[in-house]
C-alpha cells in the first residue's frame, strides 16, 4: 500500500494536480458533471426499467393468449382440462369473465370492469399481488387494482356504489391488489375491480366463464409460435361445439406499454448524448488551451530527455483527475435522479417501486465513460503538442506572431474593433469552431423541443377542433336515437344534441391474435358534432362506407382506400362489409366511423353542445340535469366526460413527455454556456500581452471591454447561424419519433421568435458574466506586467 501511495503521490501526479488548476477548471468540472448526470440518470433508468420488466413482469408468468367465446357459451374447468390434456406446449390455464360496469365517484360516474377468475390463487399464470384486504376475494366484496384508486375517488373499507345492467348495488371495497399486466387505471380512465365468481349472481348476472387464458411452457416463444398453438386449440374446441369469438395475443414477455417506454427513453437518451458531446467539446477546448500555454514547458521536458510515457502521463493525468471530480459531483444526482425517475417510469408501467434495484453494471459503465470522456478529449491536443518540434515550442517570439494571416477584405472593412474580435476568434480556430458547434447544437435542441411542444398543442387543437360539443355521455344501454336526442335537447343550457351508436368490432379474416377489437361508431351522415380532419380520402357520403383512424390503419397495414373490408360486430352476430373511403387523425385511439343507420342497436352516446360553452360550470350543470332526466326515464346513469377536461388530461400526459425533453435541452444549453464562459475566460488569459499592448497604445478600458464583448457576440451569432438550419431537421426528427410512439403530429419546424429572444438574451448574459472576472483581472494588471506575459 505504501509503495502504491508513493507512486501516486510522486512528482508526476503532483504536477498533474497543479496543472489542473482548480479555480480555472471549475467550469469544466461542472459542465462534465452536468453531462454525466443527465446521461447517468437516463442510463440507470433504462437499465432499471429493463430489469423490472424481467423480474416483475416475467416473474408474474404473464398470459400468452386469451380466447373469448360467444354469448351463451360458458366454460367449466373439467371440460377445459380435458381439451387441454393433449396440448403439451401449454403450461397453465385459467378461466375468466369480465363485465362492464360503472362506479359512483365523488364527481360522477366512472367506467369500470369487473373481473372474476375461476381460481385467483393459481400461481402458474398471471399472478396477482394482493396488497390489502382478504385474499382470495370472498363473495360479496370488491378488490380494486391499486392504480385505479385515485381515479375512482373511492376509499378502502367503505361501500362502493356499482351500476351493472341498469341495476345499482352497494358493495364494500375490501382491499387493493396489483396486476402488472394492466396499464394504470388512471391512464386508461378505467376502474378495475376483482370479484368472486359468485358475486356475479348477487348482481343479477348469469354464472359461468366465457374466456380462456393460457400460458405456454416456453416463455421466450415468439408470437408466431403462440399463434400456431392457439390455432390448434381453436380447431379442437370448434370440434367440441365451442365457437371462439375473438383471440388476443399480447407481445410475449413485454408489457403493454413497454415499447412506448423504450422509445421514449431512447429519444431522451439522444439528448443526454448530445449533452455529453457538448461537455467533450468543452474539455477538448480547455485542454488544448492548457497545452498551448505549456508548450515551452513541454519543449524543455523533451529537450531534457523526458520519455513519451512520462509526457503522456503528465498530459493525461489532469484529465483523469477531472473525470474523477466530475463523477464525484454527478454521482449523488445520478443516484437520486435515477431512483426517482425509475419509480416514475415503473408507475407508468404499473410496477411497484420495490422491484427497482440499482443496476451496478450500468453504474460501472457510466463511471467508466465519465473517466474515459476527458481522456479522449485531451488525447488529441496532447498528441499534437507532442509531435510539435522542440525548436518551435521554445520560440519566444511565437506569442507575438500574427493570429492566422491577414483578415479578409470584408472583415477589415467592418472596422478595427471587429477586426480585433475576429482576429482573436481566428487565432484558435478549432476552439472557436467547437464552442460554436456546442452552442449551435444546444440552441437547435432547445428550438426543436419548443417546436415539438408547439406541434403537440397544434395536434391537440386539431383533434378537439373536430369535436363541436362540450359534453359526451356514454349510455349503457341507451334508447332510440330520436328519444335520446329529444331528452337531451329539453335540458336547460343545452343548445343541440346528437345521438351516436357504438359497438366493438374485429376484422374478419385477420390472423389469430391480430383480430384486435376496436370501437365502431355510427354517426349521422350529416353530423354537425364531429367532423375530424381528413388525412386521406373523403368523409362518409353514402351507405356502406367506412372512415378509419390512422391508429387503426397502422394495425391493419394491408388496408387501402377503396378496399372493401369485413367487420364482425361483437354481441350482434353480424358481419358488416364496408368500403374504406377515408382516414382521420384521432390521437392514440383505434376506431372506425360509419353511418348511424347501418349500425344496429340503440344509441350509446350523446354529444351535447351547450349554449354557453365558455362557462366552466355549464358542463357540470348539464351533466347533473342529464343524469336526473335519465333516472326519470328509467335509464342507467351515464358516464360523462367534458371535452375541456378530456383535452386537459390528454395535453398534460403528452406535454409531460415534451417537457422532459425540454429539461434535457436546458441541461445541454447549460453545458454549452459553461463552454462559452470557459472559452472567453481562457481567451482573455491568453491575450494578456495583447491587452497590455493595446492599453499602452491608448485604448481605454471601455473600448477594450467592448472589443471582448463583441467577441462573445460574434460567437453567439455564429452559433445562431448554425442552429437555424439545424433546428428544422432536428424538429422533424423529434416529431417523427413522437409520431411513432404516440400519433402523427402536424409539422411545426420553428417555434417562433419568443424562444429565440429568450435563449439569446440568457446566452449573452452568461457570456458577459463569464467575461467579467478575467476582464477585471486583466484591466487591473499593470501594463508592464501584462506585456511581460
Amino acid at each position: 500500500m505504501a509503495g502504491w501511495f508513493e507512486r501516486f503521490s510522486d512528482t508526476r501526479w503532483r504536477k498533474a494536480s497543479r496543472d489542473l488548476g482548480w479555480a480555472r477548471s471549475a467550469w469544466l468540472a461542472l459542465a462534465l458533471g452536468l453531462g454525466q448526470a443527465a446521461a447517468g440518470v437516463l442510463l440507470l433508468t433504462w437499465a432499471g426499467v429493463e430489469r423490472a420488466t424481467e423480474t416483475a413482469f416475467r416473474a408474474s408468468l404473464p398470459v400468452s393468449a386469451s380466447l373469448r367465446f360467444g354469448m351463451g357459451q360458458t366454460l367449466d374447468g373439467a371440460r377445459v382440462a380435458g381439451l387441454l390434456a393433449q396440448q403439451n406446449e401449454i403450461a397453465a390455464w385459467r378461466l375468466r369473465r369480465q363485465v362492464s360496469a360503472q362506479v359512483r365517484a365523488g364527481s360522477g360516474w366512472r367506467a369500470a370492469r369487473l373481473t372474476a377468475l375461476d381460481d385467483p390463487t393459481r400461481v402458474a399464470i398471471g399472478r396477482l399481488q394482493p396488497e390489502s384486504g382478504p385474499w382470495p376475494v370472498p363473495p360479496g366484496v370488491l378488490l380494486m387494482e391499486r392504480s385505479s384508486l385515485g381515479f375512482s375517488e373511492a376509499q378502502v373499507g367503505e361501500p362502493l356504489l356499482l351500476r351493472v345492467d341498469r341495476r345499482s348495488h352497494s358493495l364494500p371495497l375490501a382491499g387493493l391488489l396489483r396486476d402488472v399486466s394492466l396499464a394504470p387505471g388512471w391512464m386508461e380512465h378505467l376502474v378495475d375491480l376483482q370479484v368472486h365468481p359468485d358475486t356475479f349472481e348477487q348482481l343479477g348476472l348469469p354464472a359461468g366463464f366465457n374466456e380462456l387464458q393460457i400460458r405456454l411452457r416456453d416463455p421466450a416463444a415468439p408470437r408466431a409460435a403462440v399463434r400456431q398453438a392457439v390455432e390448434r386449440l381453436q380447431t379442437q374446441m370448434q370440434a367440441q361445439g365451442l365457437v371462439v369469438q375473438g383471440v388476443d395475443i399480447p407481445e410475449p414477455g413485454q408489457h403493454i406499454h413497454a415499447a412506448q417506454m423504450n422509445s421514449l427513453l431512447l429519444t431522451q437518451g439522444a439528448f443526454a448524448l448530445l449533452t455529453l458531446a457538448a461537455a467533450g467539446f468543452l474539455t477538448f477546448n480547455l485542454f488544448a488551451a492548457r497545452l498551448q500555454a505549456q508548450r515551452r514547458e513541454l519543449g524543455v521536458l523533451k529537450a531534457l530527455g523526458a520519455s513519451a510515457r512520462t509526457l503522456w502521463v503528465l498530459g493525461l493525468g489532469p484529465a483523469l483527475l477531472l473525470g474523477g471530480a466530475a463523477n464525484a459531483l454527478a454521482l449523488p444526482v445520478v443516484l437520486w435522479g435515477a431512483q426517482a425517475y425509475t419509480a416514475f417510469k415503473l408507475d407508468l408501467l404499473n410496477f411497484p417501486p420495490s422491484v427497482a434495484t440499482l443496476p451496478w453494471g450500468a453504474l460501472c459503465l457510466w463511471a467508466g465513460v465519465g473517466l474515459l470522456l476527458p481522456l479522449l478529449a485531451a488525447a488529441w491536443p496532447l498528441a499534437q503538442a507532442l509531435r510539435e518540434p522542440v525548436v518551435r515550442q521554445l520560440d519566444p517570439g511565437r506569442d507575438l506572431a500574427p493570429s492566422s494571416g491577414p483578415l479578409p477584405a470584408w472583415a477589415r472593412g467592418l472596422g478595427p474593433w471587429v477586426g480585433l474580435a475576429l482576429g482573436a476568434l481566428l487565432r484558435r480556430r478549432s476552439r472557436s469552431l467547437l464552442t460554436v458547434g456546442a452552442l449551435g447544437l444546444a440552441l437547435a435542441s432547445l428550438f426543436a423541443a419548443a417546436a415539438l411542444k408547439a406541434a403537440v398543442r397544434a395536434s391537440v387543437d386539431q383533434l378537439f377542433a373536430a369535436q363541436s360539443y362540450e359534453l359526451l355521455a356514454r349510455l349503457e344501454p341507451g334508447g332510440p336515437d330520436g328519444a335520446m336526442e329529444a331528452l337531451a335537447r329539453a335540458l336547460p343550457g343545452v343548445a343541440a344534441a346528437e345521438a351516436w351508436r357504438a359497438l366493438r368490432a374485429t376484422v374478419v379474416g385477420a390472423g389469430v391474435g391480430d383480430a384486435r377489437a376496436f370501437a365502431l361508431i355510427g354517426l349521422p351522415r350529416s353530423t354537425a358534432h364531429w367532423r375530424a380532419a381528413l388525412a386521406e380520402g373523403r368523409w362518409l357520403q353514402a351507405p356502406g362506407e367506412l372512415v378509419v383512424a390512422r391508429t387503426l390503419l397502422r394495425q391493419q397495414p394491408a388496408w387501402r382506400l377503396g378496399q372493401t373490408v369485413s367487420l364482425q360486430l361483437q354481441g350482434q352476430g353480424q358481419i358488416q362489409r364496408l368500403r374504406l373511403v377515408g382516414v382521420i387523425e384521432s390521437g392514440t385511439q383505434a376506431l372506425a366511423l360509419m353511418t348511424r343507420e347501418e349500425l344496429p342497436g340503440p344509441a350509446t352516446r350523446l354529444a351535447l353542445r351547450l349554449r354557453d360553452p365558455a362557462d366552466p360550470l355549464a358542463a357540470a350543470a348539464a351533466g347533473q340535469a342529464l343524469q336526473a332526466a335519465l333516472a326519470q326515464a328509467g335509464q342507467a346513469p351515464a358516464q360523462l366526460s367534458a371535452t375541456a377536461q378530456s383535452r386537459q388530461v390528454l395535453e398534460d400526459h403528452l406535454l409531460m413527455v415534451v417537457n422532459f425533453l425540454a429539461v434535457m435541452g436546458v441541461l445541454l444549453m447549460a453545458v454549452a454556456s459553461l463552454g462559452l464562459a470557459a472559452t472567453l475566460a481562457q481567451s482573455v488569459l491568453e491575450r494578456r500581452r495583447e491587452i497590455g499592448v493595446l492599453r499602452a497604445l491608448g485604448l481605454g478600458d471601455g473600448r477594450l471591454a467592448a472589443v471582448l464583448a463583441l467577441e462573445a457576440a460574434l460567437l453567439l451569432l455564429a452559433a445562431l447561424a448554425l442552429a437555424l438550419p439545424l433546428a428544422a431537421p432536428l424538429s422533424a426528427a423529434l416529431e417523427w419519433a413522437f409520431g411513432r410512439i404516440f400519433f402523427v403530429l402536424p409539422w411545426v419546424l420553428w417555434p417562433g421568435s419568443g424562444p429565440l429572444l429568450q435563449v439569446l438574451g440568457s446566452l449573452l448574459l452568461v457570456g458577459l458574466l463569464a467575461l467579467a472576472l478575467p476582464l477585471r483581472r486583466a484591466l487591473r494588471m499593470p501594463t508592464a506586467q501584462a506585456m511581460a506575459g
